[in-house]
């Protein structure tokens, strides 16, 4: 029996693939602390990346191109993008395979994909 609460694992696996990076799989699972830190994290790690394009397209139009400042730039990127995506990538696992359960309830319905 479900309890009335109970929230829909297809949905939970559909906002963790799409929005994920964002915390909202956690909000919607009920865990808010996580879910604003990887909200913050998720936001913070955007703006870093659309920073960091954007100076790599500054000196890309000066004609100053140096490869070492567009490799350092570029391994900016990835530094500050790999810890999200790891973690975006494990919740995504965790839904899945349902070792992430909802806090205060279960899933109505859960996909087997064994």
């Amino acid at each position: 029996m479900t309890q009335p609460d109970a929230r829909d694992h297809l949905i939970t696996i559909a906002l963790s693939v799409f929005l994920g990076g964002f915390g909202v799989d956690r909000f919607y699972l009920g865990y808010i602390k996580s879910g604003i830190v990887k909200l913050l994290l998720g936001f913070f790690t955007a703006f870093l990346v659309f920073f960091f394009i954007f100076l790599a397209i500054l000196e890309i139009i000066s004609n100053s191109t140096s490869i070492e400042l567009l490799t350092l730039i570029g391994v900016f990127i990835l530094a500050v993008l790999l810890p999200v995506v790891i973690w975006w990538i494990a919740d995504i696992v965790r839904i899945i395979t349902q070792r992430l359960q909802p806090k205060d309830c279960g899933y109505k319905d859960t996909i087997s994909f064994i």
